[in-house]
């Protein structure tokens, strides 16, 4: 009897080892973000943003929107370089796109409002104001992307260039963000 219960605790011990071995580690976020920000990772961008208000909501409110801001404004960067790269790897079959080409770009743009429904947001009240960190998931930003673009070109032609174009597209998303 003593040895069953015995061999059971070492086979749950050995179990929660693996299990313990086999998850994730956590992400680790340093205590004064707002000094020190965390670098971006494959999963993950992140932007700080800071407002003094007359009150700490608007100081909450004006940080928030600094920092959709500087998103927004990171995805108007990362959509302009993925046309570039897509142009440069594309040649001539972009060319011959640029219908759907700019229609890609705008409705990317403009589709910030929908990648930043995403971000996650962490408030600290420091230096008579507040500072808010946003973590934006890659993953979303790039499926936005692939599947605005596809959408386009469906609205403009279905052939085979179109189908080459949405893979030199997906192509220079991936690369763009470190994906092979």
């Amino acid at each position: 009897m003593k040895r069953t219960i015995l061999s059971m605790f070492v086979i749950a011990a050995i179990l929660l080892c693996f299990v313990g071995c086999a998850t994730k580690p956590t992400e680790k976020i340093p205590e004064d973000w707002w000094n020190n920000p965390p670098a971006d990772t494959e999963e993950y961008h992140y932007e700080v943003g800071y407002a003094k208000g007359s009150n700490l909501m608007t100081s909450r409110e004006w940080a928030k929107a600094n920092v959709n801001a500087a998103l927004a404004q990171y995805v108007s960067n990362s959509v302009d370089t993925i046309v570039t790269t897509y142009l440069n790897d594309a040649g001539e079959l972009a060319t011959n796109n640029m219908q759907s080409l700019q229609a890609f770009e705008s409705v990317s743009k403009q589709s910030a409002k929908a990648i930043i429904a995403g971000v996650v947001y962490k408030y600290a009240q420091q230096d008579d104001g507040v500072y808010v960190l946003a973590k934006m998931p890659i993953k979303d930003f790039a499926e936005i992307l692939k599947t605005t673009f596809a959408e386009n070109q469906q609205t403009f032609q279905t052939n085979a260039a179109a189908i080459e174009a949405t893979d030199k597209m997906n192509a220079a998303i991936d690369k763009y963000f470190g994906r092979k």
